[in-house]
């Protein structure tokens, strides 16, 4: 992980609950996933990886206000044929850590 992250929750409790809530939603994925962080720019990229290895790849972003753990309920037909990485945005909710904030929408 890198360091100095933002903190983007008001409290370490509110973070606990929040990272218990995801990892409960992430239950519901229903195939096998990978769960890893990309080092950017602004910090570490949660990325949600499944599907075939060999297959063309398909970004996924989430809604506003929202993380990668929406897609639970069609990654399934998703992952069939594509390699899928379901990403938490930077900024949003979700796993990424952002260390400096962004600083316009194109960021």
């Amino acid at each position: 992980m890198m360091e100095n992250p933002i903190p983007i929750y008001k409290t370490l409790e509110g973070q606990s609950q929040y990272v218990a809530a995801y990892n409960d939603s992430l239950r519901l994925w229903p195939v096998p996933h990978t769960s890893t962080f990309v080092p950017t720019p602004y910090g570490q990229t949660h990325v949600i990886t499944c599907g075939p290895e060999n297959a063309f790849s398909l970004v996924l972003l989430h809604g506003g206000y929202a993380s990668a753990t929406m897609w639970f309920a069609n990654i399934a037909d998703l992952s069939l044929k594509f390699r899928v990485y379901a990403i938490d945005t930077i900024g949003e909710l979700g796993k990424s850590l952002p260390t400096m904030p962004n600083a316009s929408r194109f960021d």
